[in-house]
């Protein structure tokens, strides 16, 4: 009884780990740092701003946008396919991480 009682916690222990570490800022941006650099100081294509620097509230709006359509430019389609899939939690979170870059 007791080895199951363990093995239960420790699955569960491990899988609320898991479960945090896919909504951390730094996690996420993981995705981001190819292109955008290690603290988001990159102009990405020479032809967008960097982000760094930018409030969490911009960003939010900015991702928003890329999530809602394809875009047209290469760029434009490369950050609908990154953000496609983030909820507005997550969205959030990652934002308010890259404005403390």
């Amino acid at each position: 009884m007791k080895i199951i009682f363990l093995t239960t916690l420790l699955f569960t222990f491990s899988f609320s780990n898991d479960i945090k570490e896919n909504f951390s800022g730094a996690h996420l941006y993981n995705n981001c740092k190819p292109c955008h650099g290690k603290n988001a100081e990159k102009k990405v294509f020479s032809s967008s701003q960097a982000i760094g620097g930018w409030s969490a509230q911009r960003i939010v709006e900015s991702i928003k946008v890329y999530k809602k359509r394809n875009g047209s430019t290469k760029y434009e389609k490369i950050m609908h396919g990154q953000v496609e899939k983030l909820s507005d939690k997550e969205i959030k979170i990652l934002a308010d991480y890259i404005s403390r870059l």
